[in-house]
């Protein structure tokens, strides 16, 4: 029930993602990106690409990720099998 953490800053958020400025040139917006990268039928990256990177940027920008989860970390990404 507690928050781990809050994204305040959306552009870093989608970037971390790989939202990068070129596909925003492109019109894509983040929203759509997601979509076609991680979640639409036959999309480059699967949705366990899309925990790994959720997990990266937590671990980065969450220090109360980092206390909670911090010792699991490397055990999901390599779950993950990425």
């Amino acid at each position: 029930g507690e928050r781990v953490h809050r994204v305040t800053d959306l552009r870093e958020f989608y970037r971390a993602l790989g939202y990068t400025e070129e596909i925003r040139r492109a019109g894509v917006m983040p929203d759509e990106f997601i979509w076609l990268e991680y979640i639409k039928d036959n999309c480059s990256k699967s949705a366990a690409h899309l925990q790994a990177q959720i997990i990266k940027y937590l671990s980065t920008h969450s220090a109360a990720f980092r206390e909670e989860y911090g010792d699991r970390y490397e055990g999901w990404l390599s779950a993950l099998a990425l």
